[in-house]
């Protein structure tokens, strides 16, 4: 079942794309609804102006919802939950709301004549922000590169979002950490199971990030 969106500025439900706001070119972005994004622009409000805007739909939500709040009801659960949304989180915020919902990721890494090997890997998870988790068959290209010299990139696209980060690499070999990340679909590629000898994980450590979210530039080292 397809999982139901909500406009990460205002939080209005958007079940039709009709209702999803458009960018500059006049694609639809899944993101915000049709109010808060116009032609790639993003409504300037506060989060108390926008809070407040929400409060006078308080008989319209309470319609929907079958619920009775007041006015002063309805504002105080706005105040935790309009805060959460993508938009008026923290730069860092908004770097781990997005890498939590990319499944995919370019991984670069150097091969021995010092040039640049790109592929597109599924992305299985990430801690803190800016540590990633691939997997890949252990005789991949990759790993060898990742094995002679750990530096590398990871890009990740989203929407019309874009982080990229630099740093290193390495092979994990910790059944613990392999076994965190291990899934049965991936059976068909692995028969013998987490401990099939072809299962590798990659574990990327950002040392810096540059990201364009929101159309807002975010660097960061770590």
């Amino acid at each position: 079942m397809e999982e139901q969106r909500f406009c990460q500025c205002c939080g209005m439900p958007m079940p039709a794309d009709d209702l999803l706001g458009t960018l500059s070119d006049g694609s639809k972005n899944p993101d915000y609804c049709v109010y808060c994004l116009i032609q790639g622009d993003l409504r300037a409000t506060t989060l108390e102006e926008q809070i407040e805007v929400n409060v006078g739909f308080v008989d319209e939500f309470n319609k929907a919802a079958g619920t009775s709040y007041t006015a002063d009801e309805y504002r105080e659960l706005l105040w935790k939950y309009i805060p959460t949304l993508k938009h008026w989180l923290s730069d860092e915020g908004k770097l781990e709301w997005v890498i939590g919902r990319s499944s995919r990721a370019v991984l670069t890494t150097m091969d021995a004549e010092g040039y640049p090997h790109s592929v597109e890997m599924d992305l299985l998870g990430s801690d803190d922000g800016h540590i990633l988790y691939f997997s890949t068959p252990s005789s991949a290209r990759k790993v060898v590169n990742i094995r002679n010299d750990p530096r590398s990139g990871v890009f990740i696209a989203r929407c019309w979002d874009s982080v990229s980060f630099i740093g290193d690499a390495e092979v994990v070999e910790d059944m613990d950490r392999k076994s965190r990340f291990w899934d049965d679909r991936m059976l068909r590629h692995y028969p013998k199971g987490v401990g099939d000898p072809r299962f590798c994980l990659i574990r990327f450590n950002g040392r810096h990030v540059s990201a364009w979210i929101d159309r807002d530039r975010f660097e960061k080292d770590y």
